[in-house]
């Protein structure tokens, strides 16, 4: 549900996504803020679930999970240590 919500942002021009804000909020930085921060957020999401999926596919975590490790173990020291640069380098570039 989460990423459909996310197509329909990202079906949505930015600049007009960043007009319709300022049209609301009216000029200012908060709107500038609102504006990037909205445009800026479905990419990211489908960033990190892309690499969430490959690092999901990966050996370690079915070991880990066949081992009886709790999902909060998996999630926390594999998964998202192993997804963190690939955003941080998605992000660096984005701004």
């Amino acid at each position: 549900v989460l990423m459909r919500v996310n197509d329909v942002l990202l079906s949505i021009p930015a600049i007009l996504l960043g007009l319709t804000l300022a049209a609301v909020v009216g000029p200012g930085m908060i709107a500038i803020v609102a504006a990037l921060a909205v445009a800026t957020v479905p990419t990211v999401a489908r960033v990190t679930r892309g690499s969430a999926l490959a690092v999901m596919a990966q050996d370690f975590m079915e070991a880990g999970r066949s081992i009886g490790l709790p999902d909060r173990t998996l999630i926390w020291r594999y998964l998202a240590l192993n997804c963190i640069s690939p955003v941080l380098v998605y992000l660096t570039l984005r701004f």
